[in-house]
């Protein structure tokens, strides 16, 4: 069936399985507080279509990721680059990706999630000083109530920044829980820089491959063998590399274990 305009499925009930994988959709499909109970939408979509599963209840939803990654919005009719996340819609799709084992959908839905979650806190920094001159230079009210509205703005600013911060340590030293590459390249890039700040140090020569060896070593917290002991300045470093590596290294096996054991 091909929809040429906006395909609406709002307060639909779909208690049998639905299939729209031979569908063409033109423009937006939206299937706001619909219950769906079965449903193949992996369909035809055109460039500029959009979906809406806002409020919606659904079971074995089954549509690839990478089919509605770009293409789900709040609502009909807003776009996609709009920052207007609906939370429980993404938390809904990762649970029912999990569900009908389609893991690595799920993995790439909570990425993208916090990816949409960090650039919404970003923006909110970015706009916060001229939010605080609109708000408190145009305000009528007593000066007191200038300063609530100042403290306020910055509290919720400062919030946003925290959360940009954990964004950050999570992706580098967790992957988020879905992306093993993140853990794995910034240990590797750990162990070279501490190599080079030993060589620096002379207190592994040649860099290659002593260096490294002794670096890796300090890493994953083996002992030194006689002739590898730093000292000086390098057994202060060694110190902050052990316990960057037990850190990574505890990261890297919780997510190596629950993508092995799911």
């Amino acid at each position: 069936m091909d929809f040429e305009g906006i395909a609406m499925f709002n307060y639909a009930e779909f208690k049998d399985f639905a299939e729209f994988n031979r569908s063409i959709f033109n423009k937006a499909v939206s299937f706001e507080h619909a219950k769906i109970n079965s449903m193949n939408l992996d369909a035809k979509y055109n460039e500029n279509s959009t979906i809406t599963l806002r409020e919606s209840n659904f079971r074995n939803l089954r549509v690839p990721w990478k089919h509605i990654k770009n293409r789900l919005v709040y609502r009909t009719g807003i776009s996609s680059s709009e920052m207007l996340i609906d939370k429980l819609t993404y938390l809904n799709l990762i649970k029912n990706f999990n569900e009908i084992g389609w893991f690595d959908d799920g993995d790439s839905c909570y990425f993208e999630y916090k990816k949409l979650l960090k650039k919404k806190d970003i923006d909110s920094l970015r706009s916060l000083p001229s939010k605080i001159r609109s708000r408190v230079f145009k305000s009528q009210g007593p000066f007191l109530k200038k300063i609530y509205i100042f403290i306020e703005d910055t509290c919720n600013g400062c919030e946003a920044l925290i959360k940009v911060l954990f964004y950050y340590i999570s992706l580098i030293f967790y992957g988020h829980g879905v992306r093993l590459r993140f853990p794995l390249f910034v240990g590797a890039g750990i162990i070279m820089l501490f190599a080079c700040i030993y060589a620096y140090n002379n207190q592994a020569s040649p860099l290659w491959p002593r260096g490294f060896i002794i670096s890796a070593k300090s890493f994953i917290g083996i002992a030194q063998l006689q002739g590898e002991t730093l000292t000086g300045p390098s057994e202060y470093w060694s110190i902050a590399e052990r316990f960057m590596g037990t850190i990574l290294l505890v990261t890297f096996t919780l997510v190596l274990g629950k993508k092995t054991l799911r």
